[in-house]
């Protein structure tokens, strides 16, 4: 006899599914809870963070409780000792002590002194006391003679050639004059210029004469 396989109803199957999904939903989210609340990493750091550190932090404060307080210094220490030496009784000074006054013995006039008299002496008299000593030295002669230079510029027989060379050199600012002489019965007119004092400055002439006028005059020395 067959079996008639349609009118089974496949209700079990239907109603099973539902569940297995349901308990894999229930584990997952036991699973999640369990390591979120569970999880010991995040708890140890809690408990150290929290609770230790509380623990830690009471011990230093019950430390400095057993240290015992500091007095505070008192301020205005001027004012007080102030008052403490308001409040004092003044001590009372001693009394001046009367100084005694000895009486002097009195003075005896002193006598007046004698004026010495002293002679007055004479103009004369002064003159005999202060007596020069004077040491005798040799005085020694001055020589009166003086050296003295000329410049001996020409010489001619004839006197009007001297004269004008003469008033030639006048003209320029020397100081000429004309000497006479006699030499083996001849008569010669010398033009001289000078005199000078001494041998430097008759050789300042003699070469002024000489880069000027082309004169070699001739230095001759003289005694005065």
């Amino acid at each position: 006899m067959a079996k008639d396989y349609g009118k089974r109803k496949p209700t079990r199957q239907k109603s099973s599914m539902p569940k297995q999904l349901f308990w894999l939903l229930a584990s997952f989210l036991s699973g999640y809870l369990a390591a979120t609340v569970f999880d010991f990493t995040s708890l140890s750091s809690w408990v150290n963070a929290n609770i230790l550190a509380k623990h830690k932090g009471t011990k230093p404060e019950a430390q400095v409780a057993v240290k015992e307080p500091e007095l505070p210094k008192p301020k205005f220490e001027f004012y007080t000792l102030l008052a403490k030496d308001r409040s004092a009784p003044a001590q009372p000074k001693p009394a001046p002590v009367a100084q005694q006054v000895k009486p002097q013995a009195p003075q005896q006039p002193v006598a007046p002194a004698q004026q010495a008299t002293v002679p007055a002496t004479t103009p004369a008299q002064q003159a005999a006391n202060a007596v020069v000593v004077t040491e005798s030295k040799p005085v020694a002669v001055a020589n009166t003679s003086r050296e003295s230079y000329l410049i001996q510029i020409a010489a001619f027989k004839a006197r009007s050639d001297a004269e004008h060379l003469k008033a030639a050199l006048t003209l320029k600012g020397f100081d000429v004059s004309v000497v006479a002489t006699v030499q083996q019965q001849v008569s010669w007119y010398r033009v001289i210029v000078g005199p000078f004092g001494s041998r430097p400055a008759a050789e300042k002439a003699q070469l002024n004469l000489a880069q000027n006028e082309r004169i070699k005059g001739m230095i001759r020395k003289i005694d005065v």
